[in-house]
C-alpha cells in the first residue's frame, strides 16, 4: 500500500463495494487506509505541513456552537494531497535558488483538479498568506499563535462543509434548518472530500 492508493481508498471508501479485495471489507479497506496515512504523516519527513488547530463554530448567529472535529480532519486530508516541498521538485530545476529550495507550500493551483470547488483555491491562497505571515511572526517573537488560528479562516473553512447534500450532520440550525457539524465516521469524510475535489 502506497500514499497514492491509499488516499484513492480514502475517496472511495463511501461508495457500496468500493474494495476490489474480495477478502476486505470495504469499510476496512478505507479505515486500513487513514490508518497509513496518518502513520505516513507522522514519520515521514518531508510532510511537515502546519498543524490545524479545532475550534468551535455555528452556522450563522443564532445557532449552537460545534466543535469542528471532522471539518478539521478533512481540511487535513486536503492539506496532505497538496502539500508541496520545492526541495523535491524537478530534478531539471538546478537554476533554484537555495532559499527558494527550502520553500514548502500547499499548491493548490498545480494539484487541485480542474472539478474542485472554486473556493478551496481561495481557501488555500489565505493559507499561504497566513503561513507566510506566521514565518514572519516566528522571526522576532519567540511565542507566537500557531498557523491557522486566526479565526475568520478556520470558519470559512467550517462553512464550506457545511449543508452539503448526501453529507450525515449532528446538528440543525435554529432558524433556518441547515445542517452542521460533520458527523464523524470514515464514509462522511469520503463523501465530503469527494464533493470537494469533483
Amino acid at each position: 500500500l502506497d500514499l497514492d492508493s491509499a488516499l484513492q481508498t480514502l475517496l472511495d471508501g463511501h461508495r457500496p463495494q468500493a474494495s476490489e479485495q474480495p477478502t476486505l471489507e470495504p469499510h476496512l479497506a478505507t479505515a486500513r487506509a487513514l490508518e497509513w496515512i496518518c502513520a505516513h504523516c507522522t514519520k515521514a519527513p518531508d510532510m511537515q505541513k502546519p498543524i490545524v488547530p479545532n475550534g468551535y463554530y455555528s452556522i450563522d448567529d443564532t445557532s449552537e456552537l460545534k466543535p469542528d472535529c471532522v471539518e478539521v480532519a478533512v481540511r487535513e486530508v486536503l492539506n496532505l494531497l497538496l502539500w508541496k516541498d520545492a526541495s523535491k521538485a524537478s530534478p531539471h530545476d538546478e537554476l533554484r535558488t537555495d532559499s527558494a529550495a527550502s520553500t514548502c507550500y500547499f499548491d493548490a493551483k498545480g494539484r487541485l483538479p480542474l472539478t474542485a470547488d472554486p473556493r478551496l483555491g481561495d481557501l488555500y491562497q489565505l493559507e499561504q498568506a497566513d503561513e507566510a505571515a506566521t514565518q514572519i511572526t516566528q522571526q522576532t517573537t519567540e511565542k507566537t499563535a500557531m498557523p491557522y488560528q486566526q479565526q475568520p479562516l478556520a470558519k470559512q473553512w467550517f462553512d464550506l462543509l457545511q449543508n452539503r447534500s448526501g453529507c450525515a450532520y449532528l446538528s440543525t440550525a435554529t432558524e433556518t434548518g441547515h445542517k452542521y457539524e460533520l458527523t464523524p465516521t470514515l464514509s462522511n469524510i469520503s463523501v465530503v472530500t469527494r464533493q470537494l475535489l469533483f
